[in-house]
């Protein structure tokens, strides 16, 4: 479920002229242990490799981090919250571009949901590749 709200938002996110080349890898989750902020060492070499990929080899236009909590939480809702942080800090770290970044939150899955615990421990960071501003992502200059 998560998985398809992530796809929907990546879809409406992009331009109508881009979304015929299909773009793929512009997301990136982590999974997180449950109760814990850390991204630990596995988490944290993985994002810094997908990032910098996608950051020199198509460059990056802007950068977004999303993290969701269970409604009615607060302690969920301050670790979702440091998790997003902690992701943040290593991404302004290879951001050698200044790329706008973009903090947020799903919202609260319902504690009643059987899937909470997975979707809570959640994060996602999504990149737009800098050919949107020229409209040259997929080597067309579409009308």
């Amino acid at each position: 479920m998560i998985r398809g709200f992530i796809l929907f938002l990546c879809l409406i996110s992009l331009p109508l002229a881009a979304i015929p080349c299909s773009i793929v890898g512009l997301e990136y989750e982590i999974e997180f242990e449950p109760q814990s902020a850390a991204l630990g060492t596995k988490n944290a070499r993985a994002l810094v490799d997908w990032f910098i990929t996608k950051r020199d080899v198509m460059g990056i236009m802007d950068v977004s981090i999303y993290v969701t909590s269970i409604e009615n939480n607060t302690r969920s809702l301050a670790i979702s919250r440091e998790r997003m942080h902690n992701i943040a800090r290593i991404i302004k770290l290879l951001n050698k571009n200044n790329v706008p970044m973009e903090l947020g939150d799903y919202g609260r899955v319902s504690a009643h949901n059987p899937r909470a615990a997975i979707i809570s421990n959640l994060a996602v960071v999504i990149v737009q590749p800098a050919c949107l501003k020229t409209n040259t992502c997929c080597f067309i200059k579409q009308q």
